[in-house]
């Protein structure tokens, strides 16, 4: 994937009565099928313009492990700035693990595994997972949401799978964006996290799910030796003390670093 700019409209797929048609486009010699375009500008913005999961490594080939991958921009962006990267991508959505794994074959990427499967605090083999029905999904969960009403989503089982095993070895990034069950996951892989070098997390708080909470996020991330964290909100820097947590619904960028690992300042 080179960094050449610029937009080129490439192709158009069919939709159902749920998902509208995906698009593709190519930008920077990068290949994105999506689904929604505003949804797919968002994260384009966070990811390949604010740089929100960016960490300098210290060597060419990190072990990347993503959580709720989407359809795989930051796989896409990880693998643009090292090649050689190692990435797990996890995402339990049919219809977007689907582009997920269109953007990996529509990029040549090699050395990613794309696991269709939500990550669980108990390793159940399934669960129920929120589905909108308007595809944005990026709205797409397992924990409630206070717009969870029968009308604007849809209750689906999908696959699940304990997130230890993934972090038995040295990983370089743990990436997620599991909208809510952050702390649950993260405390059911406490001991693990001692593999884990650089951790960058988008923490939801919803009024429907109060439990997940971020104090108990940061004393396990702290516990874990993930010492140096920072906090990004609206695409900018700010003090912990200084996040806004207006309810119903509030979401914070936590990024952590062990002392010594490389993770980049913005």
């Amino acid at each position: 994937m080179d960094q050449r700019g610029g937009d080129r409209p490439v192709t158009c797929l069919g939709g159902d009565r749920v998902h509208p048609a995906a698009s593709a486009v190519e930008r920077g010699g990068v290949a994105f099928h999506f689904r929604v375009e505003p949804e797919f500008e968002e994260i384009y913005r966070d990811v390949f313009v604010l740089g929100e999961y960016d960490v300098d490594f210290e060597h060419d080939r990190p072990c990347v492990v993503d959580c709720g991958a989407h359809i795989g921009v930051n796989v896409l962006r990880q693998k643009q700035r090292y090649p050689n990267a190692r990435v797990v991508a996890f995402e339990p959505s049919p219809s977007t693990v689907e582009l997920l794994r269109r953007n990996v074959a529509a990029n040549a990427l090699r050395d990613v595994d794309v696991v269709a499967a939500a990550v669980s605090a108990d390793g159940r083999p399934s669960v129920a997972f929120h589905v909108s029905t308007d595809g944005w999904g990026m709205r797409d969960s397992v924990a409630p949401k206070r717009w969870h009403d029968g009308e604007k989503d849809e209750v689906i089982e999908v696959r699940s799978v304990s997130l230890r095993p993934y972090l038995r070895g040295p990983v370089d990034l743990l990436k997620m964006d599991i909208e809510g069950s952050e702390t649950e996951v993260l405390r059911s892989v406490s001991a693990e996290l001692a593999n884990v070098a650089n951790l960058v997390l988008e923490f939801h708080f919803d009024v429907a799910n109060p439990a997940n909470e971020l104090e108990p996020l940061l004393a396990i991330m702290a516990d874990a030796g993930l010492r140096d964290i920072c906090f990004l909100q609206g695409g900018r820097p700010v003090a912990f003390e200084d996040v806004v947590r207006t309810p119903p619904r509030w979401v914070v960028v936590v990024r952590a670093s062990r002392p010594g690992a490389h993770h980049r300042s913005r």
